[in-house]
Formats: structure tokens, C-alpha cells, sequence
């Protein structure tokens, strides 16, 4: 898990299967240094691959707000102040979330 964010600057092969890995249901515990930024990154993915996956291919407004990384990320900072802390784990966000809507994770 730690490659899932620990390399902002890209996306090591298998990433997607490791974040699919926490899809089965059971309770997932993510923390790094601060508990923040690496922890808030892959906590933002996981909650958009979530939706995306809940997501209806005939709406928009569901995958407009499935895909919202900004208001995603607003809203587990309710929760935790300062999660996801630098620009590059906002990018990382982007960059993971596009590889696997375009199938190259």
C-alpha cells in the first residue's frame, strides 16, 4: 500500500490492484507519518473509486460529484483538518484517478 502514494510522482504498476484490494468490505486502517497527507491521498482515491464504482453510466450529475476532487477532499477535511497537504498529492489524486478511467493501471 505504502507505493500507492508514497511516489507522487507516478504510478507504480499494480497500483490499482492494490487500492481494489481494499474493496472487499472489511474495515481498512491508512495512516503515515502525520496521518494526513499520504493518508488523505489514498483515502480521497478510495472514496472516488468507490463511487465510482456505485456510479450509474447514464448520469451525469452522479459522475460529476463521483469525480469531485476538490469537494472529496473538502469533506474528509471536515472530518481530519489537513488531509491531503501538498499540491503533488492533489496531483497524484488526478494522475491516479485518470489512469484508471483510461484502463493504464
Amino acid at each position: 500500500m505504502l507505493c500507492l502514494v508514497h511516489g507522487l510522482n507516478s504510478l507504480p504498476d499494480g497500483t490499482a490492484t492494490a487500492a481494489d484490494g481494499v474493496a472487499d468490505g472489511r474495515p481498512v486502517v491508512v495512516h503515515c507519518s502525520a496521518g494526513i497527507g499520504r493518508s488523505g491521498t489514498f483515502i480521497a482515491i478510495d472514496i472516488i473509486l468507490r463511487q465510482l464504482r456505485a456510479v450509474s453510466t447514464t448520469s451525469d450529475d452522479q459522475l460529476h460529484d463521483a469525480l469531485d476532487v476538490r469537494g472529496i477532499v473538502h469533506r474528509i477535511r471536515s472530518e481530519r483538518p489537513g488531509m491531503v497537504q501538498t499540491a503533488e498529492q492533489y496531483q497524484m489524486i488526478y494522475q491516479y484517478i485518470r489512469a484508471v478511467l483510461a484502463g493504464q493501471s
